[in-house]
């Protein structure tokens, strides 16, 4: 009798387990480490954010050049996000799993923007996850929405450097 209880606990469990469910994500209310958004390209131009564990935050929108001008530019600009911003952070990445999350992955067609969101916490856990730009996802898209807002609000202050893009560009600091 004991016998037919564990096959059947175990047919259970495949069944939950081949039915697409991810067991749930947490930060564990860790630091972030370092978390960056890598959204575009540098041969068209895109914008790119880090934060770092002490809450500072660059961006950088990286353009064609004007007529006037030769090579890409960039637009870098710096804010400090406070605790609670980062505790937003925490959780958005906990509501929509991104420890665990799957992005279904295909090839990419000329000229379509893949983006890439990296995360590493203070536990040591880190995770890159990429998704071509048209495809809509459920869960990543919020979490894209809200960096691009950050982006937005930083951009908005005054510019720690403008000019010639720097290629493949990091804050000191970050890994």
């Amino acid at each position: 009798m004991h016998f037919k209880h564990h096959i059947l606990a175990a047919l259970a469990l495949a069944l939950v387990c081949g039915s697409g469910y991810s067991a749930p994500s947490r930060t564990n209310d860790v630091r972030i480490t370092t978390l960056a958004l890598y959204d575009g390209g540098t041969l068209w131009g895109g914008q790119e954010l880090f934060i770092l564990t002490n809450g500072i935050c660059f961006t950088r929108v990286i353009r064609p050049p004007k007529a006037d001008q030769s090579g890409m530019q960039e637009r870098r600009c710096k804010i400090t996000l406070e605790a609670s911003d980062l505790q937003a952070l925490r959780e958005l990445l906990d509501k929509h799993h991104f420890l665990t999350m799957t992005v279904k992955d295909r090839t990419g067609i000329p000229d379509e923007t893949r983006t890439t969101i990296h995360v590493r916490l203070s536990s040591g856990k880190s995770r890159d996850v990429s998704k071509w730009t048209s495809d809509p996802h459920a869960d990543f898209d919020p979490i894209y929405r809200h960096l691009l807002g950050l982006v937005e609000r930083t951009q908005k202050t005054q510019p720690v450097y403008e000019g010639q893009s720097v290629y493949r560009w990091k804050p000191e600091g970050f890994e």
